[in-house]
């Protein structure tokens, strides 16, 4: 099998569904992290307000999924409902940004870090999404 077989079989296993699914579990395991990071740092208000915002974040994205799967089974009237949820969720993620005022600077690289790479994930979503 060549490399390029290799890394398109690779990508072949992730359908758009199970993309949406992945990207909640990779929420699921980094923002407790998060969370804990925003309450050493900010205090329990903020760490509360950073939870509400991850919740909201999963939500969309279990709804991301379900869209997904019924674009997937020829419904194309989704379409618009995932751009939408999914720029929800951007701008979820901006807020945490926004709302986080941390002033450790490490800590701040994490957050930010973390955030901008499920934000990018995001943009390369859209960016692939049929119009």
């Amino acid at each position: 099998m060549s490399f390029w077989s290799s890394v398109e079989n690779f990508f072949k296993q992730f359908t758009h569904a199970n993309w949406a699914h992945t990207a909640s579990v990779a929420l699921s395991l980094a923002g407790p992290p998060a969370i804990l990071i925003v309450q050493e740092t900010l205090g329990s208000a903020d760490a509360a307000q950073t939870t509400s915002v991850i919740n909201e974040i999963q939500t969309d994205l279990a709804t991301v999924s379900q869209l997904l799967s019924q674009a997937q089974s020829g419904d194309t009237s989704v379409k618009g409902q995932i751009r939408s949820l999914l720029g929800s969720i951007q701008a979820n993620l901006a807020s945490i940004l926004a709302d986080a005022h941390v002033k450790n600077s490490a800590n701040a690289a994490k957050i930010t870090s973390l955030v901008n790479a499920f934000s990018e994930e995001i943009t390369v979503v859209l960016a692939m999404m049929p119009a």
